[in-house]
Parts: C-alpha cells; sequence; structure tokens
C-alpha cells in the first residue's frame, strides 16, 4: 500500500504548498483519492510531478470545507464519472459536484467503497459532518483523516470498526488542534502518526509526547506500508 500527499500545507522541493489536504491511496485492489485540496490547478501539478495518475477507482471528500473539495474539477478532467462520497453536505456542493461530471453519493453510515476500503459514519464536529478512510492490504492498514473535526481518535476508531479492524499501522491527515486526550485515543489506535495541514498543537504533542511514532510529511511524500 502507498499513500501520497498530493496536497498540503507544506511541501517538498519541486512540489507546490496549499492550505489544504489531498491524499491519494493505492493498493493492488483500489485507488481512492481523498480530498482534493482547495486548488485543482495545483492538484493537477502536483499529481504530474508526483507521477500519480487520478485516474482512480473513486474518490472520498472528508467534509465540505473548500480546502478538501476545490481540486475536484482535477479529478473530473482524468476521471470523468467518477463516484465521489460525500458525508452529509450542503445540496449546493453536491450539485457542483454533479455539474463537474462526476458522481456523488452522499452517505452517513459506516460502509465499504473498494474492496479492503471502508468509510466511517459521518459524525459531527464543530457544526459540520465529516468521515474518515480506513484500508487494509496484506495485513497493514492505513487510516486517512480529513481536519478531524469531530476528533481524530473518534474518527480513526468509527473507520476502524466499519473495516472491521481495531488497530492500524498509520494515520495520516489533519487533527485539527487537537486536546491531548484526544491525542492520546488516537494513539492508542495507531502505531505510527503523520500529522499535516491543520494539525497544529497536536503534531507538536505527537512529536514531542511520541516521537519515535511521529512521521514528518508534507506535498510530494510517498509513505509505503
Amino acid at each position: 500500500m502507498r499513500v501520497a500527499v498530493l496536497v498540503d500545507n507544506r511541501a517538498l522541493e519541486g512540489f507546490e504548498s496549499a492550505w489544504g489536504l489531498s491524499l491519494l491511496v493505492e493498493t493492488r485492489s483500489a485507488r481512492i483519492l481523498f480530498d482534493a485540496g482547495p486548488d485543482p490547478e495545483l492538484l493537477c501539478r502536483n499529481a504530474e510531478r508526483l507521477g500519480a495518475s487520478l485516474e482512480v477507482d473513486t474518490a472520498v471528500v472528508s467534509h465540505p470545507h473548500r480546502d478538501h473539495y476545490g481540486g475536484l474539477p482535477c479529478l473530473a478532467r482524468w476521471a470523468p464519472g467518477t463516484v465521489v462520497y460525500l458525508p452529509p453536505s450542503p445540496s449546493s456542493l453536491v450539485s457542483w459536484v454533479r455539474r463537474l461530471g462526476l458522481a456523488p453519493v452522499v452517505q452517513s453510515r459506516g460502509m465499504g467503497i473498494a474492496p479492503g476500503a471502508a468509510l466511517s459514519p459521518a459524525l459531527e464536529g464543530g457544526g459540520l459532518m465529516e468521515h474518515a478512510l480506513a484500508v487494509e492490504e496484506d495485513g497493514r492498514v492505513a487510516v486517512l483523516l480529513g481536519c478531524s473535526h469531530p476528533g481524530p481518535g473518534r474518527l480513526a476508531a468509527a473507520a476502524l470498526s466499519a473495516l472491521g479492524r481495531g488497530r492500524a499501522d498509520l494515520a495520516i491527515g489533519g487533527l485539527h488542534e487537537a486536546p491531548p486526550g484526544e491525542v492520546e485515543k488516537l494513539l492508542s489506535l495507531v502505531e505510527r502518526v503523520a500529522p499535516i495541514h491543520c494539525s497544529g498543537r497536536a503534531a507538536e504533542y505527537v512529536a514531542t509526547r511520541s516521537p519515535g511514532r511521529y512521521l514528518e510529511a508534507a506535498s510530494g511524500i510517498v509513505i509505503e506500508l
């Protein structure tokens, strides 16, 4: 399994950064785009620089904030008709995704979306609904998080439950400056954490509290499990 960071607030040399998040997870059975960052041109450029095709099997928008879905026109150019899973979202967003030529599916319960991949139920946090993705291959499990408004520990637990697993090898994504208790809950469920995007003090907490389990990540990074 490979998890590539296509968009993040920080970037390796040769890649571009933006306030937002996009991850591409690839297994032998599925290729899933998780969030799309804020800008379609930036997403397409970073994917090209990484040599990553966006001809994916399916896509996920973690929650209805533009820095996580604004890049979807790039996906529409690469893979028109792709199913895009959304948590409960404004009807204007669902209609916009449909007008792009993509196929929005609004879901609120936990469900499988591809072989070895499951979405958590949509959880409420910060006045919106958000879901997370868990993916497994060869006994290795990764949890992908958007901004974790409901809490990274809560979302990771829900995604793992949807997949039928109790622990993960990796959690990657935004931790939304979660308080220590919620970060500890995440650490109790995963071996390593790659905090990116909006993680802030939660990233600092992981790096200080469990430095051996902290992974640096930014646009252009590829993590292999």
